[in-house]
């Protein structure tokens, strides 16, 4: 999650009563770890916030500090579980690039939330490839993305500018430079088969501007087609 899509998604929030929000489903927030140290704003700028107005349950493919459930979106039976827990809402922040089926992923994450349930969402617009631990190169407009979720309105759609690739980097050094470190110490020191995207392919992006796709839908009631 970049800055400016963090701040974002805490002035969408402020929108909306904590009735409406929770308990909220964190999709894909990969733990303590991230929402701390490598990208600390985060935290600061939209977890923190939320956890004093409400309870969020934080959902990861693997388990970790921080991770409330870990398992697959595509296991029915772990979806189901998620059901039970009756969320108000869902947030699926830079998840949907890093799974094979976008389509299949939404289909299974809108029953989590039941009818009038609102689903935050972001996917990057322009981004350089970032596995984790695939990147499909899934860059929808936010049209599109709303679009993966048919049975919803659509309350907000917006393309964020989320600075360069130096003002990425110059924040993440200043707001923690111990962990930006590591993070260069632990990239030199991955072996060379792991999937890691080349330094060169980063430079167009020293100056070319990153771009957000967010919206914010609406669950509607299901369709009873026996009823038509």
């Amino acid at each position: 999650m970049l800055p400016p899509e963090a701040r974002w998604f805490r002035s969408i929030f402020a929108r909306y009563s904590d009735d409406e929000l929770f308990p909220m489903l964190n999709v894909g927030g990969s733990g303590a770890l991230m929402q701390r140290r490598v990208q600390p704003w985060i935290e600061q700028d939209v977890l923190s916030p939320l956890r004093r107005r409400g309870r969020i349950i934080n959902v990861d493919l693997f388990p970790g500090e921080g991770v409330d459930y870990a398992g697959d979106i595509a296991d029915a039976a772990f979806v189901a579980r998620l059901a039970r827990e009756n969320v108000k809402s869902i947030l699926c922040s830079n998840v949907l690039e890093h799974v094979q089926d976008p389509v299949l992923f939404a289909q299974r994450l809108r029953p989590i939330v039941q009818a009038g349930g609102l689903i935050f969402l972001s996917v990057p617009n322009q981004f350089p490839y970032h596995p984790d631990p695939i990147d499909t190169m899934f860059r929808p407009t936010p049209a599109e993305l709303a679009g993966l979720f048919p049975n919803s309105d659509v309350e907000t759609a917006d393309l964020i500018d989320g600075g360069t690739l130096v003002s990425y980097t110059l924040k993440r050094a200043f707001r923690d430079p111990g962990a930006f470190l590591n993070t260069i110490r632990a990239r030199e020191a991955a072996p060379a088969n792991k999937a890691q995207t080349p330094l060169r392919e980063f430079l167009p992006w020293l100056v070319r501007r990153f771009r957000v796709s967010c919206a914010v839908l609406r669950a509607k009631p299901a369709v009873d087609l026996r009823s038509s």
